[in-house]
C-alpha cells in the first residue's frame, strides 16, 4: 500500500500523514485508559509495533535499509570493523530533488560568506527545516554514526543546528542507542556558564560526529571540531549535506579527519551524488579503492 502511496505522491504526504493520524489516535486511546495499567500496556505495544511497521515501509518504499538505522552501538564500544556506513544514492538524488524544488538549490551569480564567488547557491537551512528534508537528512546521516560508534552529534550554529536536532530525534525514535545534540557557539557566552557548546556535558572521551550543511572553506566545521576536541572529546567523523570542493574537504583529509557528504559539486558548479559506487552505496570521501578507509587523525 506505501509502495503506491509513493508512487503517487512524490512529496510522500499521504503516508507521513497517515502515520501523523495514527498516532494522534493511539494517543488519544492512551489518555481515555488513563488509570487503567494493563489497557495502556497493551495501547503502547500496538502503538509502536504498528508505527513502527510503517515507518519501516515508508523506508524501504523510499529505497532506505532499515535494518542499518536499527544497529544499535551501546554507549563505550567501538563500531565493528566490517561494518559499512550504508548511505545511499537515493537518499542524496532525493534531498538534491527537495534542494531544486524548494529554492534552496539556485543558479545565477552569487558572492559566499567563505569568500569568492559562485555560480550556485545553496541554502541547506530551506531543506533542513522543512519537515521532509529534515526527515531525509536525519536518515542518511544516522546510520553513519550508528557505523562509526558517534556518541553525540555536533555542528556550528546556525547551519548544523537544524539538522544536530533532526538526528538526535531520529535516534530515539529507531530503536538503538540514543545519539544527543550539541550546538557549538561562535563564541562562548559571556555570562551564565561560558559555555561555548550547548546541549548535555559530555565527559571526556565521547566520540562525536561533527556536521554542517555545505562545506567550503570548512572554517565552521574546524571551528566546531576545535571546540569539541577542546572539550576532551574524539571527533569521529565529519558530515555535510553538500562538499562545494572549495578546498575544505582537502584540508579535512588532509588533517585525518574521516569525511564524508551527501552531495558534490564540480569545477563547473554542477551538483549530483557524491561518491556513489555500482550498488548506490555512498563511500566516505577519504575512501581507497580497495574499500579501506583513511582513520581520523591517522598519519596515512
Amino acid at each position: 500500500m506505501i509502495e503506491q502511496v509513493v508512487r503517487q505522491d512524490t512529496d510522500y504526504k499521504v503516508t507521513i500523514e497517515q502515520i501523523g493520524r495514527l498516532e494522534r489516535a493511539l494517543l488519544s486511546m492512551r489518555q481515555s485508559a488513563e488509570g487503567l495499567p494493563e489497557v495502556l500496556d497493551v495501547i503502547a505495544r500496538i502503538q509502536y509495533q504498528e508505527i513502527a511497521r510503517m515507518r519501516a515501509e515508508l523506508d524501504a518504499a523510499l529505497g532506505f535499509d532499515a535494518n542499518a538505522t536499527k544497529q544499535s552501538i551501546p554507549n563505550n564500544t567501538h563500531p565493528r570493523k566490517d561494518a559499512r556506513p550504508h548511505m545511499t544514492a537515493s537518499h542524496a538524488q532525493a534531498i538534491l530533488d527537495l534542494a531544486k524544488q524548494s529554492g534552496a538549490l539556485m543558479f545565477g551569480e552569487f558572492q559566499l560568506s567563505a569568500g569568492g564567488a559562485s555560480s550556485y547557491y545553496f541554502d541547506g537551512r530551506i531543506v533542513t527545516l522543512d519537515p521532509r528534508g529534515a526527515y531525509l537528512v536525519a536518515h542518511a546521516f544516522l546510520p553513519i554514526l550508528r557505523q562509526c560508534g558517534a556518541h553525540a552529534v555536533a555542528g556550528p550554529t546556525l547551519g548544523a543546528d537544524p539538522i544536530v536536532a533532526a538526528v538526535a530525534m531520529a535516534s530515539h525514535i529507531d530503536g538503538g542507542a540514543p545519539i544527543p545534540g550539541l550546538i557549538v557557539r561562535k563564541e562562548a557566552k559571556e555570562h551564565g556558564g561560558r559555555r561555548a557548546i550547548e546541549g548535555p556535558l559530555m565527559p571526556p572521551g565521547t566520540r562525536v560526529a561533527v556536521v554542517d550543511d555545505a562545506c567550503s572553506t570548512a572554517s565552521s566545521l574546524f571551528h566546531a571540531i576545535e571546540a569539541v576536541e577542546a572539550a576532551g572529546c574524539e571527533v569521529v567523523k565529519v558530515l555535510a549535506i553538500l562538499d562545494r570542493r572549495m578546498g575544505g574537504s582537502d584540508e579535512l583529509r588532509r588533517r585525518g579527519y574521516d569525511f564524508a557528504v551527501l552531495l558534490e559539486a564540480d569545477a563547473d558548479g554542477n551538483i549530483a551524488p557524491a561518491n556513489a559506487d555500482a550498488d548506490g552505496n555512498i563511500a566516505p570521501a577519504n575512501s581507497h579503492a580497495d574499500g579501506s578507509i583513511t582513520p581520523a587523525n591517522s598519519d596515512a
